[in-house]
């Protein structure tokens, strides 16, 4: 019976070892795969998203990391047309994997119109791993996003508010 339940226990080890194994795996390799097929129009579709779920219908303004000095930098993007997402995506890889580009600095983020939002969900960064916007704190950490400059109106806002606020 010792046996019996020793042999049990090393079934069950096992079991757990592969499964996390098999999770260090995927989501390694989802990340990788979100991150190559990562499109304008999914950021768009995903800030949508963003702005209805957890914006309260706010307008928000797209910022993606940009070098100068080799420090990141977040900066405003208005001109979703001329924005280079490969440029961009070319550079997010080069600041993971060869250290260019230094500082702690969300690579793609989104900025609320209005402040009437609590804290959290005022500002989201892009997370490659689940592939959509989070908010700026969230259970598992966050990206740094900073002061973000200008403020976001809507007339720069790549998602434009379903909401009417008194001005």
């Amino acid at each position: 019976m010792k046996r019996f339940a020793r042999g049990i226990l090393v079934l069950f080890l096992t079991a757990i070892m592969g499964a996390l194994i098999w999770d260090a795996f995927t989501s390694d390799f989802s990340a990788l795969y979100n991150f190559n097929n990562l499109t304008k129009e999914r950021i768009v579709e995903d800030a949508q998203r963003y702005s209805l779920d957890r914006a309260e219908g706010s307008a928000l303004c797209l910022y993606v990391v940009e070098c100068n000095n080799n420090r990141a930098n977040l900066v405003e993007t208005n001109d979703l047309e001329a924005w280079d997402i490969e440029e961009t995506k070319e550079l997010v890889w080069s600041r993971k994997f060869d250290g260019v580009c230094t500082g702690l600095v969300a690579n793609i983020a989104l900025k609320a119109q209005t402040n009437s939002l609590t804290y959290d969900r005022r500002t989201a960064y892009w997370s490659f791993g689940m592939d959509r916007f989070l908010p700026k704190a969230t259970r598992v950490g966050g990206g740094a996003i900073g002061n973000v400059k200008p403020i976001c109106r809507d007339e720069n806002a790549i998602v434009k508010s379903t909401k009417h606020e008194p001005k």
